[in-house]
């Protein structure tokens, strides 16, 4: 038992999540524009539906084909960060620091609700749990080590402003979040429908 006890501290990790974070603005809105073209001809349309969806089968697997093509090429711009929950400690240290502003009546504003400031707590959460990154977003990919100019280009500094986007920054402290705060307990299966969804397409 003892030496199966020490395998596990050995080999033990804390949670961790991958977030895709793509670097190509212009392969960005290309994809954008493609996915809400989809959404369009996936809405319900007035009249009969199944002539409706005939008439749009051609164009949507056009869609799908340029789609995929967009991905293929996305893939060598993006970064595939990973992020690996902190001891409890360390982590409330820093949830301490960036204490849930209150308005004017002394209740914590909404954007602050999670309990943090939400305007300061995202990059300092992020550069304590990012780990490293991986070259492909599988699971089972080897996570390589970041160097020291990556994160400050991507998240900015106080001197200059960072690569990424707000809705990027905002994606990942959410991951760096959620590796600290959810059960690490054995997850149960998810329930899962007995008949499948079919595309309408």
């Amino acid at each position: 038992m003892s030496d199966r006890l020490a395998h596990m501290r050995a080999n033990a990790t804390r949670k961790r999540q991958t977030v895709a974070v793509l670097l190509d603005g212009e392969v960005v809105g290309q994809i954008e524009a493609v996915e809400d073209e989809l959404d369009r001809l996936d809405e319900p349309t007035k009249g009969d539906r199944r002539l409706s969806t005939k008439s749009n089968a051609g164009r949507r697997q056009e869609l799908v084909d340029e789609l995929e093509k967009l991905l293929e090429a996305a893939a060598d711009m993006t970064l595939h960060l990973v992020f690996e929950g902190k001891p409890g400690t360390e982590y409330q240290t820093l949830v301490g620091q960036h204490k849930p502003r209150k308005g004017d009546d002394g209740k914590i504003i909404p954007a602050d609700f999670g309990g943090v400031n939400a305007e300061t707590f995202s990059r300092p959460v992020i550069m304590m749990c990012a780990i490293g990154y991986r070259e492909r977003p599988e699971a089972d990919a080897p996570v390589l080590p970041l160097d020291a100019v990556t994160l400050p280009w991507l998240l900015g500094t106080d001197d200059e402003p960072g690569f990424a986007t707000d809705r990027q920054i905002q994606v990942m402290a959410q991951a760096a979040i959620d590796v600290n705060r959810k059960d690490d307990a054995v997850p149960l299966p998810r329930r899962r429908s007995a008949t499948g969804t079919s595309d309408a397409g």
